[in-house]
């Protein structure tokens, strides 16, 4: 583990994932694959030198403000926190005779969207660089799994996106990935909290506001949206 966080790689053997597929419900068409939910099984030695860079970063990030704090996914006793803002900032709005608009947001295949490109640059303008941006870049590369059905294993196929599903780092690379999304739901003048890739953005307002629409719509639409949470 020493020699991998010095070196700044990481073993081609630690990247390889397994995936089985489950079928969601036994009532369902085991025909269709689309029936079929993928679970994805990593080295378990993996995971060793994953969790110790996970603890060093975490500690880096919040030493230095760099993580959301309207993110309340894979972070340590904030797992009822965006229900509760949320709930308490429309509550607050009503007694004080506002209105309020809630849009949930959830993106499809989060994980899988990721762009390496993207999260390396990320990583370099939060101040990861030197060694440990080598480290993040050699996990990033080179991701691989195999199919494993009725004893058989397929061939290995090699991931160009994605953070590596059932891994230590892959939630809190996820969360790195989108802190900028606050930003631009904040330009708009809307608020919000987010739980892992679930967004709540909500708004209060004056009954009588007619520009209410044509926020939501332009916050909705904003092109840096689209490349933060879909690139």
């Amino acid at each position: 583990m020493n020699s991998s966080l010095s070196s700044g790689t990481i073993p081609s053997a630690f990247k390889q994932a397994r995936i089985t597929p489950l079928l969601k419900k036994p009532t369902l068409n085991p025909a269709q694959v689309e029936n079929y939910r993928p679970v994805s099984l990593l080295p378990f030695l993996s995971k060793t030198p994953e969790r110790a860079v996970a603890k060093q970063v975490t500690n880096f990030l919040n030493q230095n403000g760099q993580l959301d704090p309207k993110q309340s996914g894979f972070r340590s006793g904030q797992i009822e926190t965006a229900l509760l803002s949320v709930t308490e900032a429309l509550r607050t709005a009503r007694a004080e005779g506002l209105s309020s608009v809630l849009i949930l947001l959830d993106l499809s295949a989060a994980f899988d969207t990721v762009n390496h490109k993207i999260l390396l640059r990320i990583l370099t303008s939060m101040g990861i660089t030197g060694a440990v941006h080598s480290w993040f870049n050699s996990y990033l590369t080179g991701q691989s799994f195999k199919v494993s059905w009725q004893g058989k294993l397929s061939s290995n196929y090699t991931l160009t996106t994605g953070v590596p599903q059932g891994s230590v780092l892959g939630p809190l690379l996820f969360a790195m990935y989108t802190t900028s999304l606050g930003h631009v739901i904040r330009t708009h003048g809307l608020s919000y909290h987010c739980y892992a890739d679930d967004t709540q953005m909500y708004l209060s307002f004056q009954p009588d506001d007619s520009t209410v629409s044509a926020r939501i719509s332009a916050c909705l639409a904003d092109p840096l949206t689209r490349i933060t949470t879909y690139s």
